[in-house]
């Protein structure tokens, strides 16, 4: 039901349908706020929000949906703090899309350890800290965004987490704009492949 004019409030009754595993209301004019109840689909596999209208926090219930391998909630107003342990209670995820929210605190270092995750979308939100060692532990990562954010990559380490993909095979789309990159370009850069 993506890219529609559904519109309206999200409706809590469609957590009573507990055999879905697909739900994709993308791209609509859905508001209020996410309900908890959506944690009583166990076999939700795939949640896509994106582009609607939704405003407060993402439920803490969402993250321990433990069978999803693509969340994608991009809807300009959620925020919270994202959980340290998202990468350990979504242990199936192969694409993260948070961007074009107000999401803040670090970038959950628990993410790289997904070793089949495929996509990180965390651009355009107000996480701060720097980005977390493991980076290059993720085999499978095709694209990771991490641009427009109080993320900051400096001193000495400015350019490390380029340095530690250079052996990635799968990558092609890195996204760090705007995040307070600083140092000197290294040789190793044109080894990124």
């Amino acid at each position: 039901m993506a890219r529609n004019k559904l519109f309206g409030l999200f409706p809590s009754s469609i957590a009573n349908i507990t055999i879905l595993s697909i739900i994709n209301l993308g791209t609509n004019s859905l508001d209020g706020k996410m309900h908890s109840n959506l944690s009583r689909l166990r076999n939700l596999k795939f949640l896509d929000l994106r582009i609607n209208n939704f405003s407060g926090t993402v439920p803490a219930s969402i993250y321990n949906v433990s069978s999803l391998v693509y969340l994608a909630l991009p809807s300009k107003n959620l925020w919270c703090d994202l959980p340290s342990s998202i990468g350990v209670t979504l242990p199936n995820l192969l694409g993260f899309n948070f961007s074009f929210n107000r999401f803040t605190g670090t970038v959950p270092g628990s993410l790289h350890s997904l070793t089949r995750i495929r996509m990180i979308r965390l651009a355009h939100n107000l996480s701060h800290g720097s980005i977390p060692p493991g980076l290059e532990n993720l085999p499978e990562l095709e694209m990771c965004n991490r641009g427009f954010n109080r993320i900051v990559a400096s001193g000495g380490n400015g350019f490390s987490l380029l340095e530690s993909l250079t052996k990635r095979t799968r990558l092609n789309f890195l996204a760090i704009d705007s995040i307070l990159l600083e140092g000197v370009i290294p040789k190793t850069m044109g080894n990124l492949s």
